[in-house]
């Protein structure tokens, strides 16, 4: 009973202590899904970058959302031409995204 008890507090205390962390989705993240959900997308892409750079870069869904908007640049801004860089940076971020969370 008392190591459950002391598991607990431990837990809570590393939450606390880490409040950012513990969030499912980072700030910044948060800011790109909203502007690609306006298809803002060049602008989406500079806050995701912003995000890779920060403690939301060890969270899959930044990465998936990484992915997302690189697709989208892909089809919209690049016309799906084939030696689009948005491409391939969409795929690789989508295989770091499966690779964090398998």
């Amino acid at each position: 009973m008392s190591r459950h008890l002391i598991f607990s507090i431990l837990i809570c205390t590393a939450v606390l202590h880490q409040p950012e962390r513990s969030m499912a989705q980072g700030p910044l993240t948060r800011q790109a899904v909203e502007l690609a959900k306006a298809e803002r997308f060049e602008e989406a892409d500079a806050v995701i970058a912003r995000a890779l750079n920060t403690f939301e870069s060890e969270d899959p869904t930044t990465w998936y959302v990484h992915a997302f908007i690189q697709k989208s640049l892909f089809v919209v801004r690049d016309g799906r031409r084939p030696d689009s860089r948005a491409r391939s940076v969409a795929t690789q971020a989508a295989m770091e995204c499966a690779r964090r969370d398998p």
